[in-house]
């Protein structure tokens, strides 16, 4: 080849592998940029199935605590009647949204049903569980590992569908484990599938951009029959996680409504060929100097392999972010995973301490029923189990004694009033609960039942006396447990619920405003990681007290579990007065605190809702105050978010 040919050739086989060159570091960056695009989709959807599995396995948990009462009640007292029941599931069930009712079945077939407002409920009395062909295996399963089972939904003969608890209960003696008592039959909570699902923002429009479908009937994980949504979402590349139940699981799946992003690159293709035509043009002008081709063209190659060497630089860099942020989302799913173990370590903390509940149950033996006879308010009659309630002697009751002397002060009025009216002859209960007091001066909860008897031409009344003290007391102490959290003594979730609800009517009927702040705890997992359980658990109490002092006497704080909080604050007339309480809890938080010699450190990322402006309802107002949250956090935590920011 003559040297005027190699001078025409050789620039345009130079501008040809500049063009190649350049066109291959745009492909290559394209790739990369779309891959990223497409993770960090994936990583925001899995952030908000994470929420909701969590609100499910709170939501539930929730509802199960209420049962361990009854069941240490009847674990003690196997022949309990109806109205024993009655009255300890009515205590139990009270302000707890969501249950349908509470049912025992002694042998497996239902022999007790307490339901608040479901008077069809009673239906089912006498229904052999083991007839229910559906229902039979998830039956088993529960006497056979000793273990709650979480069954359903299941279509109820009485109508309507729920999500039933079964726990099986052993009878014990004094001084045994439940694990060596004989079977008894089972205790049943139907929980309403609709609040369950409603609360977890399954149902809706708390995710207006998700699909969810939910499988694991009868708490089998993936291979239970599909509970919600579309069985085709679970074959669609979903983001699939495990709600962790007792002795079980359910699988819930997420897909964007308008399906998986498209990753919009299509400027870096432009760019590119700007860029291959431009660079192709000069090194062609360049090499058709044939004195500086040499030179020209080394330059150009050693530019080539620099810009590939950045090129490929930024492609690991790029591999590294999309690595980085998925090794994030997995250590914050498996701090979520962890914060449900821990709660389920609470919780069996939690039946450990039922413990001292039990034993006083154990301990409560029958007593004998005193009995009175009056005649125009004095004691004509006495039996000698009514002196030992009293502490009186027989021959001092006998005495002439007004039986108004007996009934504490607090109740004395009440009592005389009803003695009177029963005398002018109105009809109305002759069963209801007062208060005596004794010789000493103690007081004591009876439960009385009057009746009038003719005796010549005489009025007498007959009254049954019931010591009922140690069950009052009972009671109170199940209430307490069922709507307080036994680490920190705040509200828990279900108490929590019902001042929310209280707060909205009270805001409805006069006008007002107020406000909903979400707390999440910054550097808790690190210091319970740290120092321990026992620690953390100190930490939480501290935060507890320092949080009530940031608010006032008619505000609520509670515990929602884990390191999650939430404060309802009345009579907002202004953001600015959120502002200021966000500002003293962080704060307050922020201060030093040294436990047990160990210095801990913590912060916390609120999230502000406002009445009426970001909602109506109390799972609007959470949701939104819960998504600020999560803004607060992505702003560097220790801060705070409205709603709007």
């Amino acid at each position: 080849m003559s040297a005027d040919r190699r001078i025409y050739w050789l620039p345009l086989l130079v501008a040809l592998a500049v063009a190649i060159a350049m066109g291959a570091a745009t492909f290559v960056m394209e790739r990369a940029e779309g891959e990223r695009l497409a993770q960090m989709h994936r990583a925001e959807v899995l952030n908000q199935v994470s929420a909701v599995r969590a609100r499910l396995e709170g939501s539930i948990q929730s509802r199960l605590v209420l049962a361990r009462g009854l069941i240490a009640f009847v674990s003690t007292h196997p022949d309990l009647d109806t109205t024993q029941f009655h009255e300890l599931a009515k205590v139990l069930v009270a302000q707890q949204k969501g249950v349908r009712s509470v049912q025992l079945a002694k042998k497996n077939v239902i022999s007790h049903v307490y339901s608040p407002e479901n008077n069809n409920d009673q239906k089912a009395l006498g229904l052999d569980l083991m007839s229910r062909l559906d229902e039979k295996d998830a039956i088993l399963r529960a006497i056979e590992t000793r273990h709650t089972i979480i069954a359903g939904p299941i279509h109820l003969i009485q109508g309507g569908t729920a999500f039933i608890s079964r726990i099986p209960i052993y009878i014990t003696e004094p001084g045994l484990v439940s694990e060596g008592g004989t079977y008894w039959g089972l205790a049943q909570v139907l929980m309403n599938d609709g609040d369950v699902l409603s609360e977890a923002g399954l149902t809706g429009n708390a995710f207006p951009n998700l699909r969810f479908a939910l499988r694991g009937r009868d708490a089998m994980g993936a291979s239970g029959a599909m509970i919600m949504g579309d069985v085709s979402i679970f074959a669609s590349d979903p983001v699939v996680s495990e709600v962790m139940l007792p002795n079980g699981s359910w699988q819930i799946a997420a897909i964007p409504k308008e399906g998986w992003i498209t990753p919009h690159t299509g400027w870096i293709p432009l760019v590119g060929s700007l860029l291959v035509i431009v660079s192709a043009l000069v090194a062609w002008m360049l090499a058709r100097s044939p004195a500086k081709l040499k030179i020209m063209v080394a330059e150009a190659t050693e530019e080539a392999r620099s810009s590939e060497v950045r090129l490929n630089e930024l492609n690991r860099d790029l591999e590294q972010r999309i690595e980085d942020r998925t090794q994030a989302l997995l250590q914050t799913n498996q701090e979520l995973l962890k914060e449900a173990a821990e709660r389920r370590q609470a919780e069996q903390a939690l039946e450990e301490r039922h413990a001292f509940s039990q034993a006083l149950l154990k301990a409560q033996s029958d007593v004998d029923e005193g009995m009175l006879v009056l005649q125009e308010g004095r004691i004509v009659f006495a039996n000698e189990a009514m002196a030992r309630l009293t502490g009186y002697r027989h021959d001092e009751l006998l005495n002439g004694m007004p039986f108004a002397d007996l009934v504490h002060p607090d109740t004395r009025n009440d009592v005389q009033d009803k003695y009177q009216r029963r005398l002018a002859g109105e009809q109305f209960e002759n069963r209801y609960d007062t208060s005596i007091v004794t010789r000493d001066g103690e007081r004591r909860e009876v439960e009385l039942a009057v009746a009038m008897v003719r005796h010549g031409e005489k009025n007498q009344t007959v009254v049954v006396v019931r010591d009922i003290t140690e069950r009052k007391v009972l009671e109170n102490n199940l209430q307490r447990m069922a709507h307080h959290d036994e680490l920190t003594k705040l509200p828990n979730r279900s108490l929590f619920f019902d001042r929310l609800e209280r707060a909205l009517a009270d805001a409805r009927r006069h006008g007002n405003e107020f406000a909903l702040l979400f707390v999440d705890l910054d550097g808790f997992k690190a210091v319970n990681d740290a120092h321990g359980h026992q620690t953390g658990d100190q930490l939480l109490q501290e935060v507890a007290r320092r949080m009530e002092q940031c608010v006032r006497a008619s505000d609520t704080v509670a515990r929602m579990g884990g390191d999650e909080f939430a404060v309802i604050l009345g009579d907002v007339d202004e953001a600015e007065n959120a502002t200021r309480v966000a500002q003293k809890i962080i704060a307050s938080l922020s201060a030093p605190l040294v436990l047990e010699g160990k210095d801990c450190h913590v912060g916390a990322s609120i999230g502000i809702s406002l009445f009426p402006q970001d909602g109506e309802s109390s799972e609007g107002l959470l949701t939104k105050a819960d998504s600020a949250m999560y803004c607060a956090k992505n702003k560097g935590k220790n801060t705070y978010c409205f709603v709007q920011d």
